[in-house]
């Protein structure tokens, strides 16, 4: 993806971003076409290639692009358990139109990667842990989480942030087991 300050292509990024975005609010992720977006966006191929490569690269981009303006300011090594789940919950319910896109498209391996990079910065709050342990307890915990997300908003009509939270921090925790 393309990660300049070339004011031509950011234009045509977010051209091709905003055409996208009100595409998916029409059909299926599948029914798109690159094709589809260029067009209607005025963005050739070649300029679109040159930015996402793929359509699921331009949409990770866009929820990135979310998700750096509302990062935490809180150091890494302070993050709790519960706050991590509090980051995760507020991440979520304050996405909710988007992960319902992601959900409603079957694009969770997207998800996933949102959540992963999302957590990722609570891997300092880990106990000692070699940096392949805590690239699978990372791994496991967005997988988790994503599925959670997708469950949670699936049955529930109204999410509630505190519910979600809590939710994952009984799962996560493992004091959802009666013998722990």
């Amino acid at each position: 993806m393309y990660q300049g300050n070339n004011p031509t292509a950011l234009q045509s990024q977010q051209l091709l971003l905003d055409t996208f975005i009100q595409l998916l609010e029409q059909k299926k992720f599948k029914d798109i076409s690159i094709s589809e977006i260029c067009c209607k966006s005025g963005v050739s191929r070649q300029t679109f290639y040159s930015l996402f490569k793929t359509k699921e690269n331009l949409l990770l981009h866009q929820l990135q692009l979310t998700s750096r303006e509302k990062k935490p300011n809180k150091h890494a090594s302070k993050i709790t358990l519960m706050e991590s789940c509090q980051l995760f919950s507020e991440f979520i319910i304050e996405r909710e139109k988007e992960v319902s896109l992601l959900i409603d498209n079957d694009l969770m391996d997207i998800l996933k990667i949102l959540i992963f990079q999302e957590t990722e910065t609570c891997k300092d709050s880990f106990i000692i842990l070699s940096d392949q342990e805590a690239g699978l307890a990372l791994d496991f915990m967005a997988a988790g989480l994503a599925q959670l997300a997708k469950s949670y908003l699936t049955y529930r009509k109204k999410p509630v942030q505190d519910e979600l939270t809590q939710l994952a921090y009984k799962i996560l925790s493992g004091s959802i087991y009666r013998n722990i």
